[in-house]
């Protein structure tokens, strides 16, 4: 049975009821969508979030998240929209998520993540905006983040790192919007 078939199986829950605890969408029975905006989530990601490896759009915003991002969201390789800020997640960003090459738009701002930015971050070549301010990340930023032709906005502030800004900036394309350090 596909995963699309869960969520028919809690009884007693109408639609309306369904709206409330997040949307979820499927296509040809494999789970494309999952989008827990402002529902009040508490407790931590599983890393069996891993195993929906049709995944495009994960949305885990506004809620009181703890813990760690799972290094298993790597798996997920048709991820085009992944949002983590507004919760109190903790602990590194995962290197991992360099592995998603589809992914458009990564949000992780608002949370109290620590240590440095992965430099696997700037594998992501289809990426167009990465919010990652208001958190606690340290080091220097990599040079390698800022490589990315499609990047349009990366917004870094209210952290602290060392050192002085890559070179590499001047690297962005011409059409940026939005650099924040």
């Amino acid at each position: 049975r596909s995963e699309c078939e869960w969520a028919f199986e809690i009884p007693n829950t109408s639609v309306d009821e369904m709206h409330r605890v997040g949307a979820f969408g499927c296509i040809n029975g494999t789970v494309t969508l999952l989008d827990f905006f402002e529902v009040n989530l508490v407790g931590t990601i599983p890393p069996e979030i891993g195993y929906l490896r049709g995944l495009r759009f994960l949305g885990f915003w506004y809620n009181a998240l703890t813990g760690l991002i799972p290094s298993s969201i790597g798996l997920l390789k048709d991820l085009e929209h992944l949002y983590f800020d507004y919760n109190i997640l903790s602990g590194t960003l995962p290197s991992e998520l360099g592995q998603l090459s589809k992914i458009d738009l990564f949000d992780a701002e608002n949370n109290f993540l620590t240590g440095s930015i992965p430099s696997e971050l700037g594998l992501l070549q289809s990426v167009r905006a990465i919010w990652l301010d208001h958190n606690a990340l340290s080091g220097s930023i990599p040079s390698s983040i800022f490589g990315g032709e499609s990047l349009l906005r990366i917004e870094l502030q209210y952290n602290s790192f060392t050192g002085s800004v890559p070179s590499e900036i001047g690297l962005m394309s011409k059409t940026t919007e939005s650099i924040q350090l």
